[in-house]
């Protein structure tokens, strides 16, 4: 913060300087100012003590101010809202806003206890499977105002950690054996129309995730070398669809089709151009080149509604008695009947996108009946006594 002198375009001597006024309590970043064209050094000294003292002034009532838990939430909100998607921070403000805010909101930061928060963690061990999760999450605000200076510690490092409390009951319908899922994409294309049909076929075959199918376009299908490329994801989001990159970093990936999937493919693309052609602008409107778009009403080159396909599982499962699966149930069934099919954990976890195959292994570590019915006899062959 040292003051210098030089020479303006008139040629008169003038003095400047650069202050270092410390850290941002709201963006954490270093806040620094410059000024200059003081005709006297002692100008300049007095102005810029007078900077200093403002600085400091701000950063002490920034501290002795008394935040809620809320108050502080949306400062670091602020913040890491522009460090991850908008997907992502949807999910996040929802956790908040059911989970967190309603405990924690209103309370001041220094009023916030060991016993309190002990209290609550204990509930929500007994509400979430993922209350880990949310403790996390009520965490990093927290630690944010540690970091501010605001408080000195996080009452919740003091707790105990419960057990989960919550019923780890067997679910069925969570994934199709190999025939329940043939029979689920024979009812399919017998009570759907051909778009519906070739929508299912994909996520059962393919493992891709719903919004990884919704931004296809025909460029990401490769014919020829009977290929798939996933580069993009598409999510409904403040009224509207946006596309972003897929989940993870694994998640753009490219992998082989078979021969059915790809025919099924080219009869659907096939009646698609045929019935965009009634639209009046033909396939020179669905400038996205989408695979899967709307085909009718007023915006019939818009992106398909993914809602349409959580009601058409739903409708199907109901209506020929099958497990009361979802649309993500299909992802889950493609995968472990990759396993059943032979497929080695590398290339499972490379088609499924998964940064990490601790993923892939947990998310996805049971075993169809099959398999559980020839695990024992493949141990006695391998041993061989």
């Amino acid at each position: 913060m040292t003051i210098k002198a030089y020479t303006n375009r008139q040629g008169e001597r003038r003095y400047k300087f650069q202050a270092y006024l410390g850290i941002d309590p709201i963006t954490e970043k270093p806040k620094k100012t410059s000024k200059q064209g003081y005709k006297t050094r002692k100008e300049a000294n007095l102005e810029l003590a007078r900077i200093k003292l403002e600085a400091e002034k701000q950063l002490t009532n920034f501290n002795k101010k008394d935040y809620t838990y809320e108050e502080m939430f949306e400062l670091w909100n602020e913040s890491h809202a522009l460090s991850i998607k908008k997907s992502t921070q949807s999910a996040i403000d929802t956790i908040f806003k059911v989970r967190i805010l309603p405990h924690f909101g209103k309370m001041k930061l220094t009023k916030i206890n060991t016993f309190y928060c002990q209290k609550i963690l204990n509930q929500w061990s007994k509400e979430y499977r993922s209350f880990k999760s949310v403790r996390s999450y009520f965490n990093m605000v927290m630690n944010h105002a540690i970091r501010l200076g605001i408080i000195d510690f996080n009452p919740m490092d003091r707790t105990i950690l419960p057990r989960l409390q919550v019923k780890n009951e067997v679910k069925t319908g969570r994934f199709f054996e190999v025939e329940e899922l043939k029979a689920f994409l024979q009812f399919a294309k017998e009570d759907c129309d051909i778009r519906m049909y070739t929508i299912l076929r994909l996520l059962a075959f393919t493992s891709i995730r719903k919004g990884e199918c919704l931004a296809l376009t025909w460029n990401d299908i490769d014919f020829k070398n009977k290929e798939i490329s996933i580069n993009k994801t598409v999510y409904y989001l403040d009224g509207e669809y946006q596309v972003s990159t897929p989940k993870t970093k694994a998640g753009t990936r490219s992998f082989d089709l078979d021969n059915i999937t790809l025919t099924i493919l080219k009869d659907w693309k096939h009646y698609q151009a045929k019935q965009l052609l009634q639209t009046g602008k033909g396939t020179d409107g669905n400038k996205n080149n989408l695979l899967f778009n709307r085909m009718i009403g007023k915006k019939p080159y818009d992106y398909f509604h993914g809602s349409q396909i959580n009601k058409a599982v739903a409708k199907l499962c109901k209506d020929h008695n099958l497990k009361p699966v979802t649309v993500h149930s299909l992802r889950h069934s493609s995968c472990t009947l990759m396993f059943e099919a032979g497929l080695d954990l590398k290339s499972v976890q490379y088609r499924m996108g998964h940064d990490d195959v601790s993923t892939t292994l947990s998310v996805y570590s049971h075993f169809t009946k099959k398999m559980k019915q020839t695990s024992g006899e493949k141990f006695q062959r391998y041993v061989n006594f």
